[in-house]
């Protein structure tokens, strides 16, 4: 009775707790709100590059956001900026920096705005979005610049419209959406015309600032993110999947009419009596039945059939575990890199079912060899998908991406690999 009394005890006094990065933030009137940036990505060439890389406006010292092992394969390289935003304290034309254009700017300029980059900003964890026209559309982060005609005159989007909407807590404001409407305009003034990308001109960069009221909670707040698009994705994804249902449909028929039509002679063959020509001479088997000497003959190669099949196993088991931690909710999207996470760590301690069942299947097929065996497992598909790894980070890492592994997160890996797969 004392021990239940002293545990019911120690219960009273725990706290419950947020995942790093999950917990809500409550601000005061006037609290500063960091803007950071991530960096400038496109879907036209899949490299993304490091904000700083291009003549943006700078802060007196860039400092890098600490990151995990999932964000850094993600190619994430999250930084601070010079913005100065204040809750619900509404800014209008505020002059970031004015910067010359040289030959080289504008070249760079023209080569991401071709290429359809937009540029990534998180503000209280949130990922900055471009609403649609006036649709509930959200698309993630803001063009840099676009073309009035195809082959004329490109336009720099150097004015940033921030739209921040909050829902009033007991406890402060918590920041439950981060909108932009980036826009081209000329001089420090906020004026039209559009800020045209030409060499020697002075850009100036400018922002407002607009907080505005919200009756969504903080809980929802990832809602729009999550169903970005979902006015056109989800006709094209019911569109594919009714398509791959009916060519599957198809073909299936078309391969058990096959099938049962073989069998069917081949039965009516076998069940005949057989004349007294046919028992003098003894029937060959023919057809389906010739099938048993095959399923029943040991591979060539059993070592590498028992590696093939242990590192099946690896690859499902660690799917299934990520899809089921991420349907119950353990993988949120606000916990940036923690899918990565999943899928790393899971991978590596699943060597374990790898050996195990190709162990199993070694022995099942009368194999002696288990210490190579056991290299083999270790080294062969892993060591295929990190060499492929280690060749395209060097392409990316030429092109001069963001997305390029350090060399310091390699050893981490090559650790892992080495630690916890041994």
């Amino acid at each position: 009775m004392q021990n239940i009394i002293v545990l019911l005890l120690v219960l009273s006094t725990a706290h419950a707790f947020y995942l790093p990065g999950v917990r809500p933030h409550e601000y005061k009137d006037g609290e500063k709100v960091d803007l950071k940036v991530n960096d400038v990505s496109s879907i036209k060439t899949y490299l993304p590059f490091r904000y700083y890389k291009f003549p943006f406006c700078q802060p007196p010292k860039i400092e890098d956001a600490a990151e995990n092992l999932g964000e850094i394969l993600s190619g994430n390289q999250i930084e601070n900026s010079p913005y100065d935003i204040r809750m619900a304290q509404n800014k209008t034309c505020q002059l970031l920096c004015t910067r010359g254009n040289s030959d080289q700017d504008a070249k760079e300029w023209r080569g991401l705005i071709d290429r359809q980059y937009v540029v990534n900003w998180i503000v209280d964890n949130l990922p900055v979005a471009t609403k649609i026209n006036d649709y509930p559309i959200y698309e993630h982060g803001w063009p840099i610049g676009g073309v009035v005609r195809p082959g004329e005159t490109h336009f720099l989007n150097n004015h940033a419209r921030i739209i921040l909407l909050y829902h009033q807590h007991e406890d402060g404001k918590r920041i439950v959406g981060a909108e932009i409407e980036p826009m081209s305009l000329s001089g420090p003034k906020c004026t039209p015309p559009r800020q045209p990308v030409e060499t020697g001109a002075n850009i100036s960069w400018t922002y407002d600032v607009i907080w505005r009221h919200s009756e969504n909670v903080w809980a929802t707040r990832w809602d729009k993110y999550l169903n970005m698009n979902n006015l056109y994705s989800d006709t094209v994804h019911w569109y594919n999947i009714i398509n791959s249902t009916l060519v599957i449909l198809v073909l299936t028929a078309m391969v058990a009419l096959v099938l049962m039509r073989t069998l069917k002679r081949d039965f009516s063959r076998y069940n005949r009596v057989p004349t007294d020509e046919e028992k003098a001479i003894e029937r060959e088997e023919t057809g389906w039945k010739l099938v048993h000497g095959d399923v029943f003959r040991a591979p060539q190669h059993p070592m590498l059939f028992a590696v093939c099949i242990g590192s099946g196993y690896q690859l499902f088991v660690m799917s299934f575990v990520t899809v089921t931690l991420a349907a119950m909710g353990f993988l949120s999207p606000s916990n940036r890199g923690s899918l990565m996470n999943a899928f790393v760590l899971s991978f590596v301690f699943m060597g374990a079912v790898a050996g195990y069942k190709a162990s199993v299947t070694y022995k099942h097929l009368k194999g002696r060899s288990w210490h190579k065996l056991t290299l083999w497992t270790s080294f062969m598909f892993p060591g295929v998908v990190f060499i492929l790894f280690f060749i395209i980070n060097l392409v990316v890492w030429h092109e001069g991406s963001s997305s390029a592994i350090p060399f310091g997160t390699f050893c981490v890996l090559v650790s892992l690999w080495f630690c916890i797969t041994w």
